[in-house]
This record gives C-alpha cells, sequence and structure tokens, in this order.
C-alpha cells in the first residue's frame, strides 16, 4: 500500500477520495485541491491514490486519522474542505451526502 507521510498528503487523499465517490474525479474538484495544495503534491498523492483500491484507501484514512486529524478544529477543517470538493462541480448527488456523512462519521 502507499505510504502518507505529511498532514497535506493525508488531506489530499480524503478530498481524492470524495471527489472519486461518483466514479470520476473532476476537474472542477481538481482545481478545489490546487487551491490550496502545490500541484507537484496534488499529482504525487494522485499517482498513490490511483494505485489503491477502495479498502487500502478506507484502511490508510482509518490508520492515519489520529495523527493528522487530531482535534476537533482540525476535523473541521477537514470536513470543510470535503465539502468544497462536492459542490465544485454544482451537481448535488445522493452518493456525495452518503460519504460525507461516513467520512465525518469515520473521524467522530
Amino acid at each position: 500500500m502507499s505510504e502518507i507521510y505529511t498532514k497535506e498528503e493525508f488531506l489530499i487523499l480524503a478530498m481524492l477520495y470524495v471527489a472519486n465517490v461518483d466514479g470520476k474525479i473532476q476537474p472542477d474538484e481538481v482545481r478545489v485541491m490546487l487551491e490550496r495544495f502545490e500541484p507537484a503534491s496534488v499529482a504525487e498523492v494522485r499517482r498513490k491514490f490511483n494505485k489503491m483500491n477502495d479498502s487500502e484507501l478506507i484502511r490508510c484514512i482509518e490508520e492515519n486519522k489520529a495523527k493528522f486529524v487530531p482535534t476537533q478544529e482540525d476535523k473541521a477543517h477537514l470536513m470543510d474542505g470535503l465539502r468544497k470538493i462536492v459542490a465544485a462541480d454544482d451537481r448535488h448527488l445522493a452518493i456525495e451526502e452518503y460519504i460525507l456523512q461516513a467520512v465525518e462519521t469515520m473521524f467522530a
């Protein structure tokens, strides 16, 4: 499994996971990531993301959440970023709302 070494990588991975819930990461979703992170970082994490299956992604998030999202403030910051990803393409799908709730529960 691809390793995540920094908080930035972890946040990008979580954003990619949510962006991909409808089966395709849209350019508008990538644009939201690029507003917060360097293009090289997004590209590197996306390479790792593309090599991981769903169970590896979930396990990676589970294994690293305490390290990279230790406080309620960190959780709120993460969820804000994930909501921006969902809103980026101006479509509101039920699966996107579901994944937001699932991720929020994962960090409870």
